[in-house]
């Protein structure tokens, strides 16, 4: 069986759909998200935010703006752990 040399750990924090009025409202999503190697040693840490707003201001539109947020926040996770794990095999190779 093959072991991972590393965890990705995801702590949701925030997750709401704010009403600024009766037809105006965003949604918001934090977390953070923590790179653990198989020592148990956090190796990176990030928080990652977004808000959207709601095409309307009803559960619909929440999920329609979450779905826009959740594709960004995905890329952006993305994103950092192919940076973290590129730092990694530098540090590695040096």
């Amino acid at each position: 069986m093959a072991k991972a040399e590393f965890e990705l750990h995801i702590e949701l924090e925030d997750f709401f759909q704010n009403f600024e009025t009766l037809t105006d409202s965003h949604v918001w999503v934090r977390f953070r998200a923590s790179l653990i190697n198989n020592k148990h040693r956090l190796i990176a840490q990030k928080s990652f935010n977004a808000s959207q707003s709601s095409p309307t201001a009803n559960a619909a539109g929440a999920v329609k703006a979450f779905s826009i947020t959740s594709d960004q926040l995905t890329d952006d996770l993305v994103r950092w752990l192919n940076d973290e794990l590129e730092n990694l095999q530098r540090t590695i190779v040096l």
